[in-house]
């Protein structure tokens, strides 16, 4: 066996543990209150996008970054970005968004340029390797680290005001970096996501969460998101948990109003 894929299996053994071990991340006390879980709800408001929408296809600046497979190692790949929003002299913060599964960058700009307006922000949206959703072992040092220092190479970024944003699947894999402390985030928002409740384990960074979901989802239930944000607690993050009235899983209706919400959230 190639050393390559020998560090590739013992990867993919350390990333299995949490569901190996189930009984030890009983670390987190069943029941026991975390830090914070603060509760609201909101009204659901239409943007008017149907059921047929696609993103624009010529949003943002598409950029190509080249890096090994796995992070660290693995064959070259070129991984797709897009960038939305002015160059400047001064460092700015960074939101990087991560799309739902079957999406692309793209949609997640188009959601959330109305921000722009008012908030001097860069929005960095990624695209997953695999169409299906995002993955801990070829897409966590490309979102956490490698595309940060690539779109160093256009824009002033301020390392100190880096935040993480996700839908559906997106958001699942955000919570799973924020987390596993995969990267140096201020605080993260998700919309429409939750976690299994032993993959979550005792937090060191103790990144706030904010998780939107919807009164009538039933992709990511009420009841999974809920569980997800006790255990989350539980683990040390503080979670704001934000119900949205009479509103489902379709994040296309809602995004712009709930990006300016993770804007005041992350002020």
């Amino acid at each position: 066996m190639t050393l390559p894929r020998v560090l590739l299996a013992a990867l993919a053994l350390a990333l299995a543990l949490p569901w190996l071990t189930l009984e030890a991340a009983r670390a987190i006390v069943p029941g026991a209150q975390g830090p914070l879980i603060e509760e609201a709800k909101i009204r659901g408001a239409s943007f008017g996008r149907s059921k047929a929408y696609r993103a624009p296809r010529n949003l943002g600046e598409q950029r190509l970054l080249h890096m090994p497979r796995f992070g660290a190692f693995g064959d070259q790949i070129s991984r797709t970005y897009y960038t939305l929003g002015a160059q400047s002299s001064n460092e700015r913060p960074v939101i990087i968004l991560l799309h739902g599964a079957g999406r692309d960058g793209r949609a997640m700009l188009d959601m959330w340029q109305g921000v722009l307006d008012d908030h001097d922000f860069i929005l960095i949206a990624p695209n997953s390797k695999r169409a299906q959703g995002w993955n801990l072992i070829e897409d966590a040092a490309f979102v956490s680290a490698n595309l940060l220092e690539d779109a160093a190479r256009f824009y002033k970024i301020d390392r100190n005001r880096v935040f993480l944003a996700g839908h559906s699947m997106g958001g699942k894999f955000a919570l799973r970096l924020a987390n596993l402390g995969i990267g140096d985030w201020e605080a993260v928002s998700v919309h429409a996501a939750s976690l299994w409740q032993n993959s979550i384990w005792p937090s060191k960074n103790r990144i706030p969460v904010q998780m939107f979901f919807g009164d009538k989802d039933r992709v990511f239930t009420p009841s999974s998101v809920r569980s997800t944000a006790k255990r989350l607690s539980q683990a040390g993050h503080s979670v704001r948990l934000i119900e949205v009235s009479n509103h489902t899983h379709w994040y296309y209706s809602i995004a712009p109003q709930l990006a300016l919400r993770s804007i005041a959230f992350f002020r």
